[in-house]
């Protein structure tokens, strides 16, 4: 099944302060298993500050999602924060206070154009797993 992102502004979700971050969430047959982080500024892509920015806001989000009935808790859900052009994949474990790097390509800051094969392996196995 193909991937779907549906955009879901943390308002929503009794979210009230302005962000540069936008979050997604993926629809693979399976509601949100992956939630996408992104920002548009290129300017913020060496910013380690706005990468742990991103990281944060993704588990604060992932946590309103875990109490959400058709969850599982016991599931990891990942992320992926996209800031410009660039990519990091997490996973996030139930309970957990932070997220780890996704087991595909780890630690990696991949290029959307120039690892562009290396972001599909991310995407394809994240999609494998929650199905």
């Amino acid at each position: 099944m193909p991937l779907r992102c549906r955009s879901r502004p943390l308002k929503e979700d009794g979210h009230t302060r302005k962000t540069e971050f936008t979050i997604r969430n993926v629809r693979n047959g399976r509601m949100r298993k992956i939630i996408v982080m992104g920002c548009k500024k290129r300017e913020f892509e060496t910013h380690d500050a706005e990468w742990r920015a991103a990281l944060n806001q993704a588990i604060e989000y992932l946590k309103l999602i875990r109490v959400e009935r058709s969850q599982t808790p016991s599931v990891p859900l990942h992320i992926i924060v996209a800031i410009g052009t660039h990519v990091r994949a997490f996973t996030h474990e139930m309970g957990a206070t932070d997220a780890v790097p996704f087991h595909t390509h780890p630690n990696e800051l991949l290029e959307l154009a120039k690892d562009e094969k290396k972001v599909h392996e991310v995407l394809t196995e994240m999609n494998r797993i929650t199905q």
